[in-house]
């Protein structure tokens, strides 16, 4: 249960807490609350903050449980140890850049497996699309596993400028990608799926 204390009194309050982080998905701002409990909450920013809280919270929690919602918050988990890498490498903290990598690396490849073995086959049979856009995004997915591959090595051999350098490369493909599957590709596969909440229940459970 999420403790009425976790929630800042005021969206500016929780703000200048750093309790709050704001997030874009959708075209739609949303703030995303990480509890002490642990739980995530989601809410929209358009929120009468005049309201009860935790009606108002709880309300908005519902929208983790949509595809385009769920997949997008893991694309920014992967983004937050992604960055956390960077900062290691750049700092020469290996050990810190070793521990990041391994979460960035097994989260991320959890994350299109998720999609390569259950979203996209079900999105193709309820649209009868195998070459369209989930296509392009198992070929973006081999390149970024490639440059992966690479980065591993070069963060093996403690080569800060290859890795920095892959990592640039990287991030552009991975925010190119994400945009693409957060307005286009998920927003399309919860509309098309007539079992949209079953797959996603199959994409939590892979």
């Amino acid at each position: 249960m999420l403790d009425i204390n976790d929630i800042a009194k005021s969206r500016d309050e929780a703000l200048l807490q750093n309790k709050v982080q704001p997030v874009f998905m959708l075209g739609i701002d949303i703030y995303q609350l990480q509890a002490s409990s642990g739980s995530v909450i989601w809410w929209y920013t358009q929120v009468a903050w005049a309201h009860d809280h935790i009606i108002t919270v709880c309300y908005f929690e519902a929208l983790m449980d949509t595809i385009p919602s769920f997949m997008t918050a893991q694309h920014r988990h992967c983004d937050d140890s992604f960055i956390a890498t960077e900062s290691a490498v750049s700092a020469s903290n290996w050990i810190q850049a070793d521990s990041q990598w391994s979460i960035f690396t097994t989260d991320l490849d959890s994350h299109l497996q998720q999609e390569e073995t259950i979203l996209f086959p079900a999105f193709e049979q309820a649209t009868g699309m195998t070459m369209g856009p989930t296509q392009v995004m198992r070929t973006e997915h081999a390149q970024m596993r490639q440059l992966i591959a690479e980065m591993t090595q070069a963060l093996s051999a403690q080569n800060k400028d290859q890795f920095l350098g892959l990592s640039e490369t990287l991030m552009i493909l991975m925010q190119q990608h994400n945009m693409k599957e957060e307005q286009m590709l998920y927003p399309m596969t919860q509309t098309h799926l007539p079992d949209a909440a079953a797959v996603l229940e199959q994409v939590k459970a892979y």
